[in-house]
């Protein structure tokens, strides 16, 4: 290896007896001293883009040599990384490097050490450092670890913080006290990266050579979930320890999969599943892969799912989850005689009772290689944003003039303007999927008026546009569902053209823009010219509750965000701050403190803000819901219902000191009226994830159709009246008819720009048209008629 001397600056090999050294463990920062720059050191001193980096190299120096070291090792310039050999040499021993250095200064940049590393709001907490892959091994392997501050003051060490470091982490507690990882599965060392990132995708798989005791020749460019998979391969050489298949896949998907994960991330539920038990017959205990597959003993327990004969099975693993003792199995179906895939690859069950005497069948599972994607498809978004707008070349003659869709967001329509910025959702719930900007054409040589619609939308992941012809039809329901059914059957895409009755063309261009953003064009072209192409606290601390952080055993998977019809319901706030905190798949892990007070409950305070989105002028309120457990039994209580601006930390506190309503469930109405509710019950898990325990919200409708009576209708009739007169928008909701099965329980609304449509009476009326013909200018020669309304 190669070390640096701490007083003269200057590299050396050592091949045998290394001398005694210390090692630093950092992030990256924009530009650090490499191997290469370490040749000059004169000429660093003068670069401006080297000072941060040489500072650090100097600080680290100096700090090892005030405890008599001669010499350190600095990943950043101690590796020539223009060096293949070199490099996988470094990648392949870095954790023993680790483990054989005398002390590891962690170096945390981002850190104050004016602030107690135990507080919940403390930069220690959210360091970056704790979310790198690499860091997770600079961890793990060394002997002694001690924590530096950005001015490289003494925070502590990995023994003295070890409460703190656990909850960060979500490491056992007992590993910075001695015990030995290899003492733990292998799902649950996996689980310990789950949550880190790496700048290149291969590294989540280098980074944990160390901790499995595995090497293999690293190839950048193959992809993360290849290396991942040949990490596994090479770990499985080694192991017979079964937990390596207990792992859930990403939220909603669906696809077939073999027996590897592909990221740390699919073991983020499996920090508490023990090692497999051991096999007994030792021929029963051996894997093998093949070029088919990997060849594996598994009971398997028959489950039919359909009438048709259709069977899944049931394959036990073997290990258990170390907090309710409950076992562990996955779902494999049958693809040809003895070869099998996984199924439900984001379901791994608990059953209380172990599995049953089956016989071990011998069967090869056909591991499913990640599809490999262009970038830009591996992003997502929660919506698209369109920017409809003229084409350069076309002179203004078209106008924009109502919205149709499924949603009352009111980023669907914007008045009368030439350029209309749309949002359409991607897996948003608050959004529309598609939007039929409907728009009149006016020839400037002629008084022919023409009517067409431009739809904008997300059709599996993928934007689109479209023109589509009018459709002369008053019955709202009929009209859209016409228009949904046209844009389903037309080759919507990204470039279209429509014929217009002068002859012209209508042309519309999707360009790409920005992520996530999208720009439409909408052209003209007349007769006689051909188209061109166009197209994101509580103030007491959380070792109050115990004296110190506690690993986290028991919590709560939380939903983030709810959508119930018009009302929409989000987390706000934890209190008290949670330490251990985990977001995925759109849910939250709350863990629950302890406490040593008999008492008292262990708890926090959920903040939910809820608003009805129908309405542009309503007010958001805040819902405090404490969930908690008494035991082993969980608990909740809906505390009060608050507008926005109340502290959820006082809420917390008063009710520390209140009498508690332990309760299974409870009822949250949305409304004030009952009129729409939501139950919320606390329950124990019946799947491996994140937490003991699930917080479920279901909906309870309560609908009534209501004839209005006479005088109320036309009272409704007038206030709608006086909108037309001094409103430039209009908006009317017609509600579906329970026998349309695709768009039950789905209300179209309908967004009329005045201002447009006064626009058009007027230049017709200067050509002399009798404006009476026009039956896109009706809401202004009448208000709409009320018949009933439907109240949620």
């Amino acid at each position: 290896m190669r070390l640096l001397n701490t007083k003269t600056f200057l590299l050396q090999e050592f091949y045998t007896d290394v001398p005694p050294y210390a090692i630093l463990s950092h992030t990256w920062g924009k530009r650090e001293v490499t191997f290469q720059d370490m040749q000059n050191t004169d000429a660093i001193k003068t670069r401006e883009d080297l000072q941060a980096g040489w500072g650090k190299v100097k600080k680290a120096c100096e700090h090892a040599q005030n405890y008599s070291f001669e010499w350190i090792w600095i990943d950043s310039c101690c590796i020539n990384k223009e060096s293949s050999a070199e490099l996988s040499e470094a990648l392949n021993s870095m954790y023993q490097y680790y483990e054989d250095a005398e002390v590891c200064y962690v170096y945390l940049s981002d850190v104050s050490g004016k602030e107690d590393p135990r507080d919940p709001s403390s930069t220690f907490r959210v360091s970056r450092w704790f979310k790198r892959g690499w860091t997770l091994q600079e961890l793990l392997a060394p002997s002694h670890v001690i924590f530096l501050d950005k001015n490289w003051a003494d925070l502590g060490t990995r023994q003295s913080l070890r409460d703190a470091i656990s909850a960060i982490a979500l490491i056992p507690v007992e590993v910075f006290e001695g015990k030995d990882i290899a003492e733990f599965s292998i799902a649950q060392r996996m689980s310990w990266a789950a949550f880190r990132e790496t700048t290149r995708p291969e590294d989540q798989a280098y980074s944990l050579m160390g901790i499995f005791g595995v090497n293999m020749p690293p190839i950048y460019g193959e992809g993360g979930p290849k290396a991942f998979m040949r990490l596994q391969q090479e770990i499985i050489k080694i192991s017979d320890d079964r937990s390596i298949f207990a792992w859930v896949a990403p939220i909603g998907q669906t696809e077939l999969r073999g027996l590897l994960a592909r990221s740390p991330y699919e073991f983020r539920a499996s920090g508490d599943v023990s090692v497999s038990a051991t096999v007994p017959d030792v021929q029963h205990s051996l894997y093998s892969f093949g070029n088919n597959g990997l060849r594996i003993h598994l009971p398997l327990k028959a489950v039919p799912v359909s009438s048709d004969g259709s069977i899944e099975y049931l394959a036990p693993l073997h290990c258990v989850s170390k907090r309710d003792n409950r076992h562990l199995s996955i779902y494999l179906i049958r693809t040809e005689g003895e070869r099998y895939v996984r199924c439900h690859a984001s379901k791994v069950v608990l059953s209380s009772a172990p599995p049953e005497d089956l016989p071990m069948r011998s069967i090869v599972v056909k591991e499913v290689l990640a599809p490999r994607k262009p970038k830009h498809k591996q992003q997502s978004f929660s919506a698209f944003n369109f920017h409809i707008r003229p084409h350069p070349s076309t002179k203004s003659c078209f106008i924009p003039f109502q919205s149709i869709c499924d949603s009352s967001s009111s980023d669907t329509f914007y008045e009368f303007q030439e350029t209309q910025n749309i949002k359409i959702a991607s897996y948003s719930l608050t959004l529309p999927k598609t939007v039929f900007l409907k728009y009149y054409f006016l020839d400037n040589s002629s008084d022919i008026l023409e009517i067409f619609y431009l739809a904008v939308g997300n059709r599996k992941g993928i934007p689109f546009c479209a023109l589509l012809k009018d459709i002369e039809t008053e019955d709202t329901e009929h009209l859209f569902l016409s228009l949904m059914n046209m844009v389903a059957n037309v080759d919507a895409g990204d470039r279209m053209q429509l014929p217009l009755k002068n002859g012209g063309l209508a042309s519309i261009a999707l360009q790409r823009s920005i992520p996530s953003t999208m720009i439409v064009e909408l052209g003209y072209s007349p007769k006689d010219r051909s188209i061109s192409p166009l197209w994101r606290p509580c103030s007491e601390r959380l070792e109050d509750l115990r004296g110190s952080i506690p690993s986290p055993k028991l919590g709560f998977l939380v939903p983030k965000f709810l959508y119930e019809g018009p009302y929409t319901l989000s987390l706000q706030t934890i209190s008290p701050l949670d330490f251990s905190g985990k977001t995925y798949d759109g849910q939250m892990y709350v863990s629950m403190p302890e406490s040593n007070d008999s008492t008292s409950f262990a708890f926090r305070v959920l903040t939910y803000a809820w608003k009805y989105t129908a309405s542009r002028r309503s007010e958001e309120h805040l819902v405090h819901i404490a969930v908690g457990l008494d035991g082993s039994l969980s608990w909740i209580d809906i505390i009060s219902e608050l507008k926005a601006g109340e502290d959820s930390e006082e809420m917390w506190k008063s009710y520390r000191s209140s009498t508690q309503q332990l309760r299974s469930s409870a009822i949250l109405n949305l409304d004030g009226q009952e009129r729409k509710a939501m139950s919320i019950t606390a329950k124990e898990r019946t799947n491996l994830q994140l937490g003991s325990h699930v917080l479920c919200f279901k909906p309870l409708h309560r609908r009534r159709d209501v004839e209005l009576p006479p005088l109320l209708k036309s009272s409704l009739i007038e206030v709608l009246s006086q909108q037309l007169n001094h409103s430039s928008i209009l908006i009317d909701s017609v509600p579906k008819s329970s026998g349309m099965r695709q768009y039950r329980e789905t209300d179209i609304y309908i967004t009329t720009a005045i201002e447009s449509l006064h626009l058009l009476s007027s230049r017709m009326q200067s050509r002399g048209v009798d404006i009476t013909q026009i039956n896109a200018l009706s809401p202004l020669r009448k208000p709409p008629q009320l018949k009933t309304c439907t109240i949620l």
